[in-house]
């Protein structure tokens, strides 16, 4: 992955945003990173910024949740008034678009995501 920028800009070609995240987790030693990428699919795929960051987790999930809350975080920083959201955790993507009733932060873009 590319050294982070987690300096976001503005606003991107028609307010889209396609967010891809992961996390991982070793079991051995608890030690768990996040990451992600955010590009303007409206500008040629063109990289808008991306992050790496070392989290604490309990759980590969946890671990997951945390970088897709991370990656959502930035799009609403950018502005973003669509996204599309890209992960190998399909529920939890899943979960983002059918999330009307949750009341956690990671909610604000949820009712306008679609999965790649």
């Amino acid at each position: 992955m590319p050294p982070s920028n987690e300096n976001p800009g503005s606003a991107t070609t028609l307010g889209w945003l396609k967010l891809k995240f992961d996390g991982s987790f070793n079991t051995n030693n608890g030690k768990s990173d996040i990451g992600g990428l955010i590009r303007d699919p409206y500008a040629y795929g063109k990289l808008v910024m991306t992050y790496t960051a070392e989290v604490h987790a309990k759980h590969p999930l946890e671990s997951e949740l945390l970088a897709l809350q991370r990656e959502i975080s930035h799009a609403t920083e950018l502005d973003a008034s669509a996204i599309q959201i890209e992960g190998d955790y399909p529920a939890l993507i899943t979960t983002v678009q059918n999330s009307a009733n949750l009341t956690w932060d990671l909610m604000p873009l949820g009712n306008i995501a679609r999965v790649c």
